[in-house]
């Protein structure tokens, strides 16, 4: 069985499902799916589309807590019935700057949780204790739903990296929106996105080419926003 999930336009928000961080479907019973299925956002048509299908849905929500503004990104597992078949994912990486500690946490149904314990514990004795211990901390500096302050001010950040890319790549002719969500600007590059990529490496400045987030992103580059504001604007 084969599920593509359409995902993400410019400027539209990179988060949770909506943009950068893709809705992995699994194959749980065939049943009496097409060989072939497409399934479109907003998340309740892939819930439904699940539960209908007997299958687990697996759903990579890194960038939840880097958000700009009053939005706030949203939780496969505030869907109706969602907690019947969806595991969510996080990482440490993205919200805590944990990148090279390599850890996260997934949520959801009970019974998938535990068939994930069962194969992790087969796969790796887990990260180190003081790397865990570390990210229990950073999680606790939680309280209930609002994050704690040095998230907001690393937020800050990101969004005032992020409106410097846009304007300055406006100014460029370049088509491009501010994002709601995680340190990527997109835009549209007028031609191949790989060609366009080609060509910025000859000048040293990094991107990422939109078609490799699908042939959808013909046309699209993905720009980094987790370098100084210095950096960007050199890069520009």
């Amino acid at each position: 069985m084969k599920v593509r999930v359409w995902e993400r336009g410019v400027g539209e928000t990179l988060a949770c499902g909506t943009g950068a961080c893709t809705s992995v479907v699994t194959a749980k019973v065939l049943g009496k799916v097409k060989e072939e299925a497409i399934v479109e956002l907003p998340g309740g048509k892939l819930v439904g589309f699940a539960l209908d299908n007997n299958i687990i849905l697996c759903y990579d929500n890194a960038y939840s807590e880097i958000t700009f503004q009053d939005y706030r990104a949203p939780s496969v597992l505030q869907i109706d019935e969602a907690r019947e078949i969806a595991v969510e994912f996080h990482s440490c990486s993205k919200t805590f700057n944990m990148t090279g500690s390599r850890i996260g946490f997934a949520v959801g149904n009970e019974r998938l949780i535990e068939g994930l314990r069962k194969v992790k514990s087969q796969t790796d004795s887990g990260p180190p204790k003081y790397i865990q211990l570390a990210a229990a901390k950073a999680l606790r500096a939680y309280e209930e739903e609002n994050p704690p302050k040095f998230i907001k001010e690393i937020n800050q950040i990101y969004y005032r990296r992020a409106q410097l890319l846009v304007r300055e790549l406006k100014s460029l002719g370049l088509e491009c929106q501010m994002p709601k969500a995680t340190f990527y600007v997109w835009d549209k590059c007028g031609e191949s996105s790989v060609d366009f990529i080609k060509k910025i490496l000859e000048v040293n400045v990094v991107a990422a080419p939109g078609i490799g987030f699908g042939k959808q992103e013909r046309g699209i580059h993905q720009v980094f926003t987790d370098m100084s504001r210095g950096e960007n604007q050199g890069g520009v």
